[in-house]
C-alpha cells in the first residue's frame, strides 16, 4: 500500500461502532480486543507485515489522537499494512510516547516486519 493510499485512509470519516447497520459479525472483527495477528492466523496460512512508516514524530504532528495520548514531546510512530496470505487486511498505526521507551519496551522500535501482536501478546515468532 502506498503513502497515497494511507493518506486516503486517514481522510476517511470513520464510523462509530454504534452506527446502525453494522452486522454482529463485522462488529466482532472491528471491536477485537485480543491479538489481530492471532485472529488472522486462524484464517490465513501466512501473516506478514509491510512497514510503511517508522520513526519519531513531534507532538505537534499529532492529529485528533493527541487528546487520547499522554503529554510527551515525541512519539514513536509505526504505520504498517498487515497481510493475510498476501492480501492486505489491516492498516495499523501505533504511537508510543518516547518517555516510555526504556527497558524491554525499546523493542517496539525494532519490530521491523514482525507483527506488533507478537510483542504485545507474547506470541511465538
Amino acid at each position: 500500500m502506498s503513502q497515497d493510499a494511507l493518506s486516503l485512509l486517514r481522510a476517511l470519516n470513520w464510523l462509530s461502532p454504534e452506527q446502525p447497520g453494522l452486522s454482529p459479525a463485522l462488529l466482532n472483527w472491528l471491536l477485537e480486543e485480543d491479538s489481530m495477528t492471532r485472529r488472522f492466523e486462524q484464517h490465513c496460512q501466512q501473516v506478514t507485515v509491510q512497514p510503511v512508516r517508522e520513526g519519531f514524530i513531534n507532538a505537534d504532528e499529532l492529529t485528533d489522537e493527541k487528546a487520547l495520548l499522554p503529554d510527551d514531546e515525541r512519539f514513536w510512530l509505526r504505520e504498517i499494512i498487515l497481510f493475510g496470505d498476501d492480501e492486505p487486511w489491516l492498516a495499523g498505526r501505533t504511537l508510543v510516547p518516547e518517555s516510555t521507551l526504556n527497558g524491554p519496551e525499546i523493542m517496539l522500535q525494532q519490530l521491523g516486519t514482525r507483527p506488533l501482536g507478537r510483542y504485545l501478546f507474547l506470541l511465538l515468532p
